[in-house]
């Protein structure tokens, strides 16, 4: 499968209580705590995976990996719709 790093394209945002806020046209955007721990590990050079391995090494024993990376996933998709994100892809062998 394709390796892909991932790049924060809304470059206004700024931390609120701890958490991430964009604002994008008349919209308000805020991460919750994961969202925020995620958006934040988005640098242009970490792979999904990594990131994936990046928030399991930072909960606890019990979280099964799968689940994590599938709910990753789907949030990394949800800000690729919205255009706050750009996916690179890599020429690795690795999952993203």
């Amino acid at each position: 499968m394709l390796t892909c790093t991932i790049e924060p394209v809304i470059h206004s945002w700024q931390l609120v209580d701890g958490l991430v806020r964009m604002d994008v046209f008349d919209n308000s955007y805020i991460l919750n705590e994961t969202g925020t721990r995620i958006w934040r590990l988005f640098d242009g050079y970490k792979t999904v995976q990594e990131i994936v391995e990046i928030i399991h090494s930072e909960e606890d024993n019990n979280t099964n990996k799968e689940d994590i990376a599938k709910a990753i996933i789907e949030f990394i998709e949800e800000l690729d719709k919205l255009n706050f994100i750009r996916l690179s892809e890599n020429n690795e062998d690795e999952v993203w």
